[in-house]
């Protein structure tokens, strides 16, 4: 789950990175900008994952 979501953010990254500078980034920028979308993937699922898990204390 978090290797197909960090997947799809660093292409978005890279995207905008070719569309702002009108070449793709290097493969060293596009190595650290891969790095924070697993970052930014983890943290996300993870605040998914935990939010599902706490009782509001509404019965359904």
């Amino acid at each position: 789950m978090v290797r197909a979501q960090a997947g799809t953010i660093g292409d978005e990254l890279i995207d905008q990175w070719t569309q702002q500078n009108g070449i793709p980034p290097s493969l060293e920028t596009q190595r650290q900008m891969f790095g924070a979308a697993r970052t930014k993937a983890l943290h996300a699922i993870l605040r998914s994952e935990l939010y599902e898990l706490i009782d509001f204390g509404v019965d359904d």
